[in-house]
């Protein structure tokens, strides 16, 4: 719903745009297909990036316990992958159309995510977060260049200021419906999977909706069971969230494959 009510605004504001006497954004900007086909792709990865930032940090410091530094550093592998993607894309775009970046490089983030999705409470982190956040942060770097170019375009300095403010705005809408999204997959899975569990206390019924996992060595044995359960209602709700990650991603590219139709550079 939410990321229905951020297309509804932009649409809404796409259809003043185009009829007010006096629009902020050029209308030829909303004719022209390999802009919204990128802006639309832009839109879903600023929606699922955060997601993963947000799940990991929780998973690494509730369920590996991590230290909010550590996780930083455990993240960092991610950042260096889309260095290394976004200078190997940078290369490419001199001889490749951008879709033939933009889709295979999404498709690769949305391996990532699957297989983050896959996290379970004993996971470790080389086995599954590792290899998971460096496929998206190479599946990222190698699109974005190119997403980012098309949606901009090359309108001159006097005309840069549209296309530059929409992409702002576009990835500001990703960010914002991002997080209360998280907030509303989370709880509505792990309600989902603890069901009537009339026993639970209030505080770990809220903890896990909350996307918190506990640490059961850290708690006495007789409620153990119940800290398996709530552990595991939240481990689902991760898998569920990520998986709805990716498809944004699978989504993302597929949009970018039917609208971004603009061919490679021309060679002198």
């Amino acid at each position: 719903m939410l990321l229905l009510a951020g297309a509804a605004l932009l649409g809404t504001f796409v259809w003043w745009q185009t009829r007010t006497s006096g629009p902020l954004v050029p209308p030829r900007l909303f004719t022209d297909r390999d802009r919204a086909g990128s802006l639309l792709a832009l839109l879903l990865v600023g929606t699922s990036t955060p997601v993963l930032s947000l799940i990991l940090s929780l998973y690494l410091q509730n369920g590996l316990g991590y230290a909010p530094g550590q996780v930083g550093t455990a993240l960092l592998p991610m950042a260096v992958a889309a260095l290394v993607a976004t200078q190997v894309s940078g290369g490419l775009q001199a001889r490749l159309a951008p879709r033939g970046l933009i889709v295979p490089g999404l498709l690769v983030a949305a391996a990532g995510f699957g297989l983050l999705a896959r996290l379970e409470g004993d996971s470790s982190y080389a086995a599954v977060v590792l290899p998971g956040t460096v496929l998206v942060g190479l599946g990222l770097g190698l699109a974005l260049g190119p997403l980012l170019a098309t949606a901009t375009g090359t309108d001159g300095p006097q005309g840069s200021g549209g296309p530059a403010g929409m992409l702002l705005a576009v990835q500001s809408l990703g960010g914002r419906i991002a997080v209360p999204l998280l907030g509303t997959v989370l709880a509505s899975a792990v309600s989902g999977r603890l069901g009537a569990a009339a026993e639970l206390p209030p505080a770990l019924g809220q903890a896990a909706r909350n996307g918190i996992l506990i640490d059961p060595h850290s708690t006495p044995e007789s409620v153990a069971r119940l800290i398996a359960l709530t552990n595991g209602a939240v481990l689902d709700a991760y898998s569920v969230a990520l998986w709805s990650a990716a498809g944004l991603l699978l989504l993302g590219s597929l949009l970018a494959g039917l609208l971004v139709t603009r061919g490679a550079p021309r060679r002198d």
